[in-house]
C-alpha cells in the first residue's frame, strides 16, 4: 500500500517503518555510548566497594627478601595471606590473619624523618596496622624484623621506600 502515486517521491508503509526501525536502533545505540562514556570510571578512581585497590602480589625480588614468609606461611601465631608487591607508596605489605583478627605489615626502608618503627632489621623498618589485637602488631613485626635480620646480605629492593610520615591535619 502507497500513499501516493508510484513515482511520485512518496514514501510507502514499508519504508515509513524500515527508517522507524533503523532511527530507533542508531537512538538506543547513541544512548548507549553517552551512558558508558558518561559513567565512565578513571584511572585510580574509587569503586564501589570498601576494599582497597588490588595490587600485584609480590615478586622474587620482594620474596627473596623476607623468605621464607610467602601465602600459607604462619609467623607469630598468624597465616600470611597475601605478600603484596612494592606499591606507589614505596613498601612490601604482608597481609595476615588469625581466625577474625587481621594484621598488616609493611616493610620499609629506614630513613631518618619516617615515623619511628616498632621494629628494625638492618636498613628495613617494620611497622604494623590493620586492627590486630593489641601486643600482636608488635609481635608480628619482630617477628617479621627476626626474618628480614637473616637476609641481609641480600641488596635492598630498588623501589623500596621510607614510610611517609603522617601529614598534619
Amino acid at each position: 500500500m502507497t500513499l501516493a502515486p508510484p513515482g511520485a517521491g512518496a514514501w510507502s508503509l514499508r519504508g515509513l517503518a524500515r527508517a522507524a526501525a533503523i532511527g530507533a536502533v542508531a537512538l538506543g545505540a547513541g544512548a548507549a555510548a553517552g551512558y558508558a562514556v558518561s559513567h565512565e570510571r578513571g584511572p585510580g578512581s574509587a569503586s564501589s566497594s570498601a576494599s582497597p585497590p588490588a595490587r600485584a602480589a609480590a615478586g622474587p625480588v620482594e620474596l627473596a627478601v623476607i623468605a621464607p614468609i610467602a601465602p600459607g606461611a604462619a609467623i607469630a601465631g598468624y597465616t600470611v595471606d597475601f605478600v603484596r608487591a612494592i606499591g606507589p607508596e614505596g613498601q612490601i605489605t604482608i597481609e595476615c590473619s588469625r581466625g577474625a583478627a587481621r594484621a598488616r605489615i609493611e616493610l620499609a626502608r629506614l630513613a631518618a624523618g619516617a615515623p619511628d618503627p616498632p621494629a628494625k632489621a638492618g636498613p628495613y623498618a617494620v611497622y604494623y596496622g590493620g586492627g590486630a589485637p593489641p601486643g600482636d602488631g608488635e609481635r608480628l613485626a619482630r617477628a617479621v624484623a627476626a626474618v628480614v635480620a637473616d637476609h641481609l646480605d641480600r641488596d635492598v629492593p630498588a623501589r623500596l621506600g621510607p614510610l611517609a610520615a603522617p601529614r598534619a591535619r
